[in-house]
């Protein structure tokens, strides 16, 4: 039997993909108005999306349209940190470089660990943590200082750079606020967020912008990427989502990390934009330090395992004079039960 939060890892690791492949079209649609493209991807996402949740309630599922009573508050911080993060996110990309944006993006697993432990206090930090995050961050220096501006206004550097750590931000408290979600299907949560968004913020944003959707502008290359956009960005939210709920969050951010080289390997090869020496430089550490960390955080639950299987009595060793001790052996207890279950 698989492991749940193995899956919840992989879950995120081909979100993350799905995610590179959403940004890759939306530099694409560069030169149309992010409002409007905002506005159609969140209308057509909203429409695949109620689809989906349609055909799952048909099936005799328990999905709730808006959510479970209890939960309704967190699903709409989330999704007002969700969709401002995106908006900011988009922005910082078509200003940007892929690869240099997506990398500032990634001060976010850091962000979201320090809510998660300071803020939430629902998971411990480990040294490790300190040091993955620290030798990342100067990665992320690395990568965002110098930008090459060589086709760009130095005033459009400085606010992409903004952008992409705002986002960072907003997206961090975002996905810390999943982890305080209790029972809440990870489609109940896209579904909220897709609804909340194309009916409330977009005509929101609409009405204090003045902005207007130019039917002109869409021509047939930029609905299909407009249509390539959506589905790979509803496949990443889904599976990211479904991650941070089946793996702990620490964990989960690592994994969220892939799309770091990812977003570099389609700069290179889509955009045909090569980085700086330092720009590698920066990636590699920021890859290297979560390599390192997940490493270190495997072999200190191995050997936690192991300590607790050493000093643990077989059934057999097991007296009325342990039974002191058996509060605390409690979750190591129920494993022998099951063992001998087995055996009999």
């Amino acid at each position: 039997m698989v492991n749940v939060e193995v899956l919840g890892l992989l879950a995120v690791t081909v979100g993350i993909n799905c995610s590179v492949v959403a940004n890759s079209f939306v530099k694409l649609l560069k030169g149309l108005p992010l409002l409007q493209v905002v506005a159609a991807r969140f209308l057509l996402q909203s429409v695949v999306t109620i689809a989906v949740v349609a055909a799952l309630r048909s099936y005799g599922q328990p999905i709730r349209i808006l959510g479970p009573p209890g939960q309704r508050h967190l699903l709409v911080i989330r999704a007002i940190c969700f969709s401002a993060s995106l908006g900011c996110s988009w922005s910082a990309i078509q200003v940007l470089p892929l690869g240099i944006a997506t990398s500032i993006l990634y001060c976010n697993p850091v962000i979201c660990g320090l809510l998660v432990h300071y803020v939430l206090k629902l998971e411990v930090l480990t040294p490790s943590f300190f040091a993955q995050a620290f030798v990342s961050l100067i990665g992320v220096v690395l990568i965002a200082f110098p930008v090459e501006t060589e086709k760009l206004e130095p005033r459009d550097v400085v606010k992409g750079v903004v952008l992409a750590f705002t986002a960072a931000v907003l997206m961090a408290v975002g996905q810390s606020v999943i982890r305080l979600m209790d029972q809440v299907h990870p489609i109940e949560i896209e579904l909220f967020q897709d609804v909340i968004t194309a009916l409330v913020f977009v005509p929101c944003c609409f009405l204090f912008s003045g902005g207007e959707i130019v039917l002109s502008d869409w021509t047939s290359e930029r609905i299909f990427y407009l249509a390539m956009f959506t589905l790979a960005g509803l496949a990443a939210c889904f599976l990211v989502i479904t991650g941070f709920v089946l793996a702990p969050v620490t964990k989960a951010t690592l994994f969220t990390y892939v799309e770091v080289p990812s977003s570099f390997l389609a700069q290179v090869l889509y955009f045909h934009h090569v980085p700086r020496a330092s720009k590698i430089v920066g990636a590699s550490l920021i890859v290297l330090s979560v390599v390192v960390k997940f490493l270190a955080e495997a072999w200190s639950q191995d050997a936690a395992a192991a300590r607790a299987r050493k000093g643990h009595p077989s059934p057999e060793e097991l007296t009325v004079e342990d039974s002191g001790d058996l509060v605390e052996q409690q979750p190591l207890l129920s494993d022998i039960r099951d063992e001998q279950g087995e055996v009999q």
